[in-house]
Order: structure tokens, then C-alpha cells, then sequence
């Protein structure tokens, strides 16, 4: 009983050991054990495996934001939690009310909202009152900057309390408080595990002490050495946090060095692991299992990759699902795995789901918001002419009775023939220089061959049978 902090190397059983012991907690009904991870994406790998090892009924999976609900329930606190989009509307709502000088240019971009919703959440994440973070500005005597910013938080949180709304983090801190101020409020619970975390934020921790003084049994997992030595370089986010624990409460460590549960040492990448970052000199055989390529640029890399998972996938008969495409950070890569990834027909999934500007809708009505924009891409005609090959506009008037019958295969043959006309009238932008082409288009009758060589014959089909005039009406006022 008590509070116990799991040590095992990374992939060395952390979690599986947390599966196994919920299920041991569930087992007859007794109890029903809360597992604590950092993200819904853990949240339901957990529960996958879960399933996977037989189930077990009555284990709660929870993020930090979930329980912190759980939590306010108890104390009978119901704060509305607002989202992300409400979020940015009330500070837009702020910096309109309030005389900002600073950034009186930029207050009220999209960039500027999101900026501020991030350094918002990241002062609440570290406890940081708005009067605490005012005074520290005042106290650094800090500029202008530091000073608008600070008058941001200190109203966003005024609006906060004065709607008994919060945000993520504001519901965290809410739960922080609650459980300090109620020493009882979850002795009801009898177990609960936390796993997967490599850090804890300041309110993170304020819920962890609380939990420890109680909750009879509480287990954190943690990466660390199975034979209690420390690894400075590699685990220095993991040494770190295990000082806080440390400091801030009391618990006994458990090295995870039960059977099954170390590195098979047969396997390079296991040995590579062991030794990173060592000063001893060691040399791994690959045993054909590791593989460096040299290759010119990120999309090369990519390729290289999936084709190696293709070959695996055709010539092994692995799983897609068995194969993991690992890198530093994802955002270079973003939109050149799923393109080359469909090229080569594999099922992706990536962690964090897609860019919502990478589907095609949001792409298309994106194109044609910057198309319509003032500007100096204000009506380009390549522009146009992709809006108009676009599979989700309709390009129609009703009640136009010109004979200008709307189908979509009328649609692409109205989109080149708006190509060859901004060509033939040399448009690059603009209403006025749309205008003038049609006009001289319906003025100048026949397309002299010699003056336009490329495509007479479309063009004299264009002037032909008032195909200009509904092509005008139509293209300007859809």
C-alpha cells in the first residue's frame, strides 16, 4: 500500500505491468482501479490492450483532464468547460474592449489569437495567477510587450469567473484546489495507476500530492534503469522528474525486472539502446537488421521508408498495423507521407490525425476565400480557374434562362474555357481585367487564326451562339 514509483527501461513492460495489475485490482468486482494517461490516444491504446489481455471490468482510463472532471463532480463544482474556438472568441472580445498599443496592429489576426490562447495555457499549466504574472512584469520592470499581456490574462480570467466558465487547464486547476481543500474527497477510490507520463506541470504535481495523501494505493510508472543506475544523458527528462516526485511526496521505488519484462539483448536496437550515450566503446553487429541510407531530401527519406514497409508488408506478410514510421518531429513530413503513402497503397495512420487545411474541402474553400480576397491575389486567374475545376462548387445561377445548363462535365469545359480566355486577354488579376477580356472577346466576333495560332477553334466556339454572354453572367455573380 501506499505511493510506488514502477522504474523500467522504455519498452521494457511499464504498461503492460499497469494492464496486468488494474486487472488483478478488478478482478471479483472489489475494486474498481483508475488509470491515469497523458492523451486520448494513450487513453485508448490502453484500453485496446486491455481488451487484448481479456478485459476486465470496471477499470476507469482516464486523461488529466478527465479525472480533473471526475474530481469537480465530487465536489459538486460544475463549471462550463469552453473550447478552443470559444476561447479565441473571448479573447478577440478582450482585445477589442481594451486599448492596446503593441500590438494594436496584429491584436485581432487569427496568429495573434492563437499566441495568446498558448501563452495563456502555459501560465496556467505552470499556476501562474494573472496577478502573480503582473506583479513579476512590474517587478522586471518589463515592457510594453509583457505589460499588454499581462492585462490579457488578468481580463480573460475575469470573463472566466464573472460566466463560471474554464478552459482545459483552468478545469485542472480547479480539481488542484478542490482536493486541497478537501483532504477526503477521493477516499472512496482505492487504487490508482499512472502511467506514460515523462513530466508533470505544476498543477499536475498539486493533484499527484494530493492523490498520494489519499488514495491507499497509488503507482506511477517511469523510465529509468531496471538495476537502479542512472543514465544522465538519456533519461535526463525522466531523472528530473523523478526528483520532483521526490521533493514533493513520499513513495517507495520498484525496479520492473520481472521475467519477460527486460530487452531481449539478441536484437541490435535493443543492445544500441543499452549503450547510447555510454563513454565505453562497444561494437553492435547489425545482423542485417539495421540499416542507415543516405538519401538527398525528406521526400527521398519517406520514400525509402515505405517502400522498405511495402516490401515487409508483401514479402513477410506483416500487418500494416505492425509497422511504425518513427522521426524527430512530424511537421516537416506531414503532407508528404499520406501522398506517398496512397501512392504506394498503404494504410496510414498518423498520430495527431491530419492538418484540417490538408482535406480536400477545407482545401478547396480555402483556395477560393484567397482568391476573393483584396489583394494582389484578388480574381488571379489560375486561381479562378482551379474554383472552377473544383468537384465541390457548383458553379449556377438559378433562374438563369440562357440555356446555359448546369452539369458538372459543363463545369470543366466552362474552366478551360476561362483558362484559354484569361491566356487570349492576357489576364493576371483582377474584376476589371476579367471585364476587359469578355468585352473584347464580344466585340471582336471570329478569332483571327493568325492572331491567336494555339486554338482558334475554341475560342470562335466561345463568341459563337452568346456562349460569352452566359459564361460572363454565370462566372460573375456565382
Amino acid at each position: 500500500m501506499g505511493t510506488k514509483v514502477i522504474l523500467a527501461p522504455a519498452g521494457a513492460g511499464k504498461t503492460s505491468w499497469a494492464i496486468q495489475h488494474s486487472k488483478e485490482l478488478a478482478y471479483n468486482l472489489i475494486d474498481s482501479p483508475r488509470v491515469v494517461v497523458p492523451t486520448r490516444l494513450q487513453r485508448q491504446e490502453f484500453q485496446r490492450r486491455l481488451a487484448q489481455a481479456g478485459g476486465a471490468i470496471g477499470v476507469k482510463v482516464r486523461t488529466f483532464g478527465e479525472i480533473s472532471k471526475e474530481i469537480l463532480t465530487l465536489a459538486g463544482v460544475y463549471p462550463t468547460r469552453i473550447s478552443e474556438t470559444t476561447q479565441g472568441r473571448l479573447i478577440l472580445e478582450i482585445v477589442d474592449q481594451n486599448e492596446l498599443v503593441y500590438f494594436a496592429g496584429i491584436k485581432t489576426t487569427p496568429g495573434f489569437i492563437q499566441v495568446a490562447i498558448d501563452f495563456i495555457r502555459e501560465l496556467k499549466a505552470g499556476g501562474i495567477k494573472p496577478v502573480q504574472f503582473a506583479a513579476a512584469v512590474k517587478g522586471i520592470k518589463g515592457g510594453p510587450r509583457l505589460v499588454e499581456l499581462a492585462l490579457i490574462y488578468s481580463s480573460y480570467q475575469k470573463e472566466l469567473q464573472k460566466r463560471n466558465w474554464t478552459d482545459s487547464v483552468g478545469e485542472t486547476w480547479m480539481a488542484a484546489e478542490e482536493l486541497e481543500s478537501n483532504p477526503g474527497l477521493c477516499s472512496s477510490w482505492n487504487s490508482l495507476i499512472i502511467d506514460g507520463f515523462d513530466d508533470f506541470s505544476p498543477i499536475q504535481l498539486r493533484i499527484v500530492q494530493s492523490f498520494s495523501k489519499q488514495i491507499p494505493e497509488l503507482m506511477i510508472t517511469l523510465t529509468g534503469e531496471d538495476d537502479g543506475s542512472i543514465r544522465p544523458l538519456v533519461h535526463k527528462r525522466f531523472n528530473r522528474t523523478l526528483r520532483l516526485l521526490s521533493d514533493n511526496l513520499s513513495f517507495d521505488t520498484i525496479l520492473l525486472n520481472g521475467d519477460g519484462q527486460k530487452f531481449d539483448d539478441q536484437y541490435p536496437v535493443s543492445r544500441l539502446e543499452r549503450i547510447l550515450f555510454r563513454m565505453e566503446e562497444e561494437v553492435i553487429p547489425g545482423d542485417g537488421l539495421i540499416r542507415m541510407i543516405a538519401v538527398p531530401d525528406r521526400e527521398a527519406e519517406v520514400r525509402a521508408a515505405l517502400r522498405w514497409i511495402k516490401s515487409l508488408i508483401l514479402k513477410k506478410g506483416i500487418k500494416p498495423g505492425q509497422a511504425a514510421l518513427l522521426m524527430r518531429n512530424l511537421e516537416p513530413y506531414r503532407a508528404i507521407i499520406p501522398r506517398i503513402a496512397i501512392e504506394y497503397r498503404i494504410p496510414l495512420q498518423i498520430q495527431g490525425g491530419f492538418a484540417l487545411s490538408e482535406n480536400p474541402v477545407v482545401a478547396g474553400l480555402l483556395g477560393l476565400l484567397k482568391v476573393m480576397q483584396p489583394g494582389k491575389s484578388n480574381l488571379n486567374w489560375r486561381g479562378v480557374v482551379e474554383a472552377w475545376r473544383s468537384p465541390y462548387f457548383e458553379w449556377e445561377i438559378k433562374g438563369v434562362s440562357d440555356g446555359h445548363q448546369f452539369s458538372f462535365d459543363n463545369q470543366l469545359e466552362d474552366a478551360d474555357k476561362l483558362g484559354w480566355i484569361s491566356r487570349w486577354g492576357s489576364v493576371i488579376q483582377g474584376y476589371q481585367q476579367w471585364e476587359e477580356a469578355f468585352t473584347l472577346l464580344k466585340k471582336g466576333g471570329q478569332i483571327d487564326e493568325e492572331y491567336y495560332k494555339e486554338t482558334p477553334s475554341l475560342l470562335n466556339e466561345i463568341v459563337s451562339d452568346s456562349n460569352v454572354d452566359s459564361l460572363w453572367i454565370v462566372a460573375m455573380n456565382c
